[in-house]
């Protein structure tokens, strides 16, 4: 008989739901766009704020602001199309924000939707990250985990009903998505990272990292959106708004 050289796992309802979200994803025509920015006033500000006051928005946080005052100028971003070819313009943007937590030492997905990002301030958004940095609690409501319980064939009839249902959707899945990865790279050999994503619009930042020369730090950003929701001139008009709010940032 030969050796059992293997062992198994059983996925949770969260690992079901990446999985299920790359299969969405799947069904989205996405154009992107790739950009950078010089961040290094923005980590002197903080650093500043912090040593006078004890504690400060984060660089995502700033991130997140930045994103949301675009989101806020450019509302159709956000929209969502309905199976009767209607387009849906809200006034709030949903962001969906995947995040790590470690639960029992073993790193986990987890997940928050930031209401109205567009309409809240820096502080307002840094207070919603420190609850989730405190957190244990993959975000996932029960009824998501009784769901991704379900044969894959009845998920998928269901996903198909609620991404033509605009109001539905926006309130499960968020009408955006937003995420960071913290890498500390060469500005030599940039990191590039895709998100796949099945939301109207998406944004991914990597960094900062540090130019071995000037010391100065930078970010990059991943642009995507839906291409039935926008075109190539709003991706790109959306990547230069979020450097300008990036470059022009100032805490009130």
């Amino acid at each position: 008989m030969p050796t059992k050289n293997y062992f198994t796992e059983k996925l949770k309802p969260v690992d079901i739901m990446v999985a299920d979200s790359a299969y969405l994803g799947s069904k989205v025509n996405l154009i992107h766009a790739l950009g950078k920015a010089d961040v290094t006033h923005i980590k002197k500000m903080l650093d500043d704020y912090r040593a006078a006051n004890g504690h400060g928005p984060s660089m995502i946080a700033v991130c997140l602001y930045c994103y949301g005052q675009v989101l806020q100028e450019q509302k159709r971003l956000h929209a969502l199309k309905s199976w009767r070819n209607l387009r849906y313009v809200f006034e709030d943007a949903d962001a969906f924000f995947p995040y790590e937590i470690e639960v029992n030492g073993k790193k986990v997905l987890a997940s928050k939707i930031i209401r109205a990002l567009n309409k809240k301030t820096v502080f307002e958004i840094e207070a919603i990250l420190s609850d989730v940095r405190s957190t244990s609690d993959d975000g996932l409501p029960s009824y998501k985990k009784h769901f991704m319980k379900l044969p894959k064939w009845i998920r998928q009839i269901g996903y198909s009903i609620l991404m033509s249902m605009p109001l539905q959707r926006k309130d499960i899945f968020g009408s955006v998505y937003f995420g960071a990865v913290k890498k500390h790279i060469s500005i030599e050999n940039p990191t590039y990272a895709f998100a796949n994503h099945f939301h109207s619009f998406g944004l991914l930042v990597v960094g900062p990292f540090v130019h071995p020369e000037t010391n100065s730090l930078h970010m990059t950003a991943h642009f995507s959106a839906d291409h039935t929701i926008s075109n190539g001139l709003g991706l790109t008009n959306a990547a230069v708004r979020f450097k300008y709010h990036l470059d022009n940032f100032k805490l009130p």
